[in-house]
Formats: C-alpha cells, sequence, structure tokens
C-alpha cells in the first residue's frame, strides 16, 4: 500500500484496536484469471508476537478453493470522509478524502474437520456475540453438521500489517481543527467518525 510520510501509522496498539473495532475486512487473494476477493468478519489473536487472522466463508466460494498456503491480504477500513478544499486556509487546493485503513498481508491455510470449524465459529460467537453461544449448543446434531460441511475455515498468518491514518496531518493545526469540526457537524455516523479520529490524533500529538 503505498502511504506518504505524514500518514504512516506505526503504532500496533491502534492498528490492533481499529481491527477489533471494525472487524468486517475484504479478503483478497490471486486467481488463475486475476484478483478475487470477499468481504468477511475477522477475528484475531496473536501467537509468538504475530497476528493470526480467523475466519471462514462459504465452501462453494472460489476463494475457498484457492487459500491452502496461499498469499493474501486483508483490508480493514471504514470511516472515511470528503474533505473540501475550502476547509483549507489557501484557495490553491483541491478536494480530497481523508480515512483510516489497515492493511495485513500473509499465508493462508485451511482448518479441516468439524472439530476445527467448531472452534472456528465458537471463538466468534463470543467476539461478536457471546450470549448467543446457549442457543448454538441447543441447536441439532444434525443441523450443526450440514451448517459444518458447507463452509470452509481458514486462519492466516500475518506477515505484514501496514496502517494509514490519513487525517490532515500534512496541514496547519488550525486547518485540522476546522476540518474536524465541519465533519463532527455533519450528522453522517461515518464522517462524525472520521471526526472523532481526527480530534483524537490531534490531543496524542
Amino acid at each position: 500500500m503505498y502511504i506518504p510520510p505524514h500518514f504512516v501509522n506505526a503504532d500496533r496498539d491502534e492498528a490492533l484496536a481499529f481491527m477489533k473495532r471494525f472487524p468486517f475486512a475484504l479478503l483478497v487473494s490471486n486467481g488463475e484469471n486475476g484478483p478475487v476477493s470477499t468481504h468477511l468478519p475477522f477475528i484475531f489473536h496473536e501467537s509468538e508476537g504475530r497476528i493470526v487472522l480467523t475466519s471462514h466463508l462459504a465452501g462453494e466460494n472460489e476463494q475457498a478453493k484457492m487459500l491452502e498456503d496461499s498469499p493474501v491480504l486483508v483490508v480493514f477500513s471504514a470511516p472515511h470522509a470528503y474533505i473540501s478544499p475550502t476547509l483549507y486556509d489557501r484557495k490553491e487546493n483541491v478536494p480530497t478524502w481523508n480515512y483510516v485503513v489497515v492493511h495485513c498481508r500473509g499465508n493462508a491455510r485451511i482448518l479441516g474437520g468439524d472439530e476445527a470449524k467448531t472452534d472456528v465459529l465458537e471463538r466468534m460467537i463470543a467476539v461478536f456475540e457471546p450470549a448467543y453461544i446457549e442457543q448454538w449448543k441447543g441447536l441439532s446434531a444434525k443441523y450443526k453438521n450440514g451448517l459444518l460441511g458447507e463452509l470452509t475455515a481458514f486462519e492466516i498468518d500475518v506477515t505484514k500489517t501496514e496502517a494509514c491514518s490519513k487525517l490532515n496531518q500534512n496541514k496547519s493545526d488550525a486547518e485540522q481543527a476546522r476540518i474536524a469540526e465541519t465533519l463532527s457537524q455533519t450528522g453522517d455516523a461515518a464522517t462524525v467518525d472520521l471526526a472523532a479520529y481526527m480530534k483524537a490524533r490531534r490531543k496524542g500529538k
């Protein structure tokens, strides 16, 4: 990912917090006819200092058939906003876009067998809706077996993480404050969220 120096975010904890907050990401891999992608929820843990991403997808998905020992890219993104040039001090400026994104590259491996698939599902339930676990455990074996047979669970050993926070760091403090305040007043959830990231970054300077 191309990241201008102003916008590089080298804070690992911030990247992990972002991934946890916005877990619905884009999985990208190389197919015979070009890139293939699927939008999926991810959970993660750290093992020996490395991030391990976990998810599952439909077994009928063509991407499921190309994941074993395959290099992949996972893109975590969410808040973003259009930035009007009228918010800058000088007229000689153009429209741009602010955003926060984390890219994880690594190698995928399939987690085969019903036990491993069940473990993945139950770990994801524990993250996204812990209260559902009792209902899940009460489902019939027939239903669960049918479900497990239709999905492919996998893990990704992350070998490289890149985080970009494009939040007008290359502009004056006054301009940053003006832009953040303007965005926070829009009423649009994603734009207001982006403004909060801008304000948090300025406070942390």
